[in-house]
Order: structure tokens, then sequence, then C-alpha cells
């Protein structure tokens, strides 16, 4: 397997491997994970 840093390039597959690992947080706590939200805000 051939590792490496994350490129401009993959920023949509990284969104949305946010967003399984966040519904799948929310699906278990909504309590504590708001489903739905995106809580990740871009570096300026």
């Amino acid at each position: 397997m051939n590792i490496r840093r994350a490129e401009e390039k993959d920023i949509v597959q990284i969104e949305n491997l946010l967003y399984q690992v966040h519904k799948v947080h929310s699906d278990k706590r909504p309590d504590l994970f708001i489903p739905g939200a995106k809580n990740i805000r871009p570096r300026n």
C-alpha cells in the first residue's frame, strides 16, 4: 500500500469520507452530533 499526503485533487473524496464518518456518529448519537451538519472549516 502506498501512503501519501493528501493533495488538492483529493478534497472531494476527503469530504465524502468525513461525511460518512459523521453520519455513523450522528446515527448512533444524535444528541452529540447534529445529523447532516458540516463542522469542517477550510483553512485560510
